[in-house]
């Protein structure tokens, strides 16, 4: 089915991007050991794109306005970022990120490519996390560990001066970074411990365990004279958010802060409280703690995992938020119709989740094991398991062959 894409209005936008050429770079190191890294160049051809209701944000042919491939974003989904030849594949098909020079071939590295995709995956993965019946707790954590507490990547082009885009800083690294400064707030006061007199506490106002927490005094002195500093790999420098010392600063001394920046500070507090130091997160998401991942879930009770849901719709708004700073509103003279501007074809991307409704629509991954593709469905449509229906026909058939051969075998 066609549709005049560009004859559409409402809340459709269209943008274009630059199609381009992409090598491998190998180059080895003073071991000898190999290392890849991208080689792109921008094109003279134009790719458009356009976002439709109910189909998400599609490949469109300029000429005719007709869609020439589907939900983008789904393609998108289905790279695999330890896999080179697919995220070429996914830029020779709608160029890069930014734009880049059409004269020179630029450098970009692998792990900066990576994680801008899972970055994106992330994203999407938590909003159908969010939506299932059935919670996968740890699996939220992971992702919202991953994208507020990895480093930010920039990407830059040498046609420009500043950075064409960069990944959201989120707001517990602002705090981070004034705690160091910081003095004591002194609107939290030392009371005495109601149980036992010879004991000072500081009562601390709590939203994840209601309707305070109290720190003695003690323990809070010892810490802030002898702070722990995490030093995780893949994290800034310390301290870390996850340093204990900083979380208890922070937990104790920014009361009158935005809500949701308060709420994300809690449960990370509660969080290292409860399940322990923080070691590691791999490149693929994977959490390290210095406790077993068993001892990890039994500590998250009931109370921590309403606040990583909350903490988990804070981050999403947060990265969305962070990724649309390039995204201007206009308005098209000729049509008469409202637009908007859009620098890149990331920025496209993160504007296409900004109209995702996940109470309604949700990305699913095609149930043939041989696909690797996703497809955007409706929440209401739960029967729906693969993207097309060869996808459909080609398991029915595999699993005719089982049981032929499962029959055969009891004979």
């Amino acid at each position: 089915m066609k549709y005049d894409v560009l004859s559409l209005s409402g809340n459709i936008f269209v943008f274009e991007n630059q199609q381009c050429d992409c090598l491998i770079d190998i180059a080895h190191d003073q071991r000898g050991a190999e290392q890849k890294s991208l080689r792109l160049k921008g094109t003279d051809n134009i790719i458009r794109y356009a976002y439709m209701p109910k189909e998400g944000l599609v490949r469109v042919n300029p000429k005719t306005g007709s869609v020439e491939s589907g939900n983008v974003l789904a393609e998108l989904l289905a790279v695999r970022c330890d896999d080179l030849d697919s995220m070429l594949k996914f830029f020779t098909n709608n160029g890069f990120f930014i734009p880049i020079s059409r004269e020179v071939y630029e450098k970009y590295e692998i792990y900066e490519v990576s994680s801008i995709f899972r970055r994106i995956q992330y994203t999407v993965e938590i909003l159908t996390l969010l939506q299932a019946q059935r919670k996968n707790y740890m699996d939220i954590l992971s992702k919202v560990c991953w994208l507020i507490f990895m480093n930010p990547i920039t990407l830059k082009s040498v046609n420009y001066n500043d950075p064409l885009f960069e990944t959201c800083v989120h707001s517990i690294h602002n705090y981070l970074s004034s705690a160091a400064n910081a003095d004591e707030d002194n609107s939290v006061f030392q009371q005495t411990d109601p149980y036992d007199p010879n004991i000072g506490i500081y009562r601390i106002p709590d939203s994840v365990r209601p309707p305070y927490n109290d720190i003695e005094n003690i323990e809070y002195d010892m810490e802030m004279s002898e702070p722990e500093w995490d030093g995780m790999p893949g994290m800034p420098a310390p301290p870390s958010v996850w340093d204990y010392h900083s979380l208890m600063f922070m937990y104790k001394n920014f009361i009158d802060i935005p809500k949701s920046d308060r709420k994300v500070i809690e449960f990370f507090y509660h969080m290292r409280k409860a399940v322990g130091r923080l070691e590691k997160i791999t490149l693929d998401g994977r959490l390290v703690f210095n406790s077993s991942d068993e001892s990890v879930r039994k500590n998250i009770d009931d109370q921590l995992k309403n606040a990583l849901l909350e903490v988990a719709k804070i981050t999403v708004k947060e990265e969305i938020d962070y990724s649309l700073y390039g995204v201007t509103p206009s308005y098209d003279i000729e049509s008469m119709t409202p637009s908007w501007t859009i620098p890149n074809l990331i920025t496209g991307l993160f504007f296409s989740l900004f109209y995702l409704r996940p109470n309604m629509e949700a990305y699913r991954r095609c149930a043939n094991i041989s696909c690797n593709q996703y497809f955007l469905v409706n929440t209401t449509n739960s029967k729906r398991k693969y993207c097309c229906p060869e996808c459909a026909n080609a398991m029915a058939q595999r699993m005719l062959r089982k049981r032929k051969k499962e029959a055969s075998s009891q004979e």
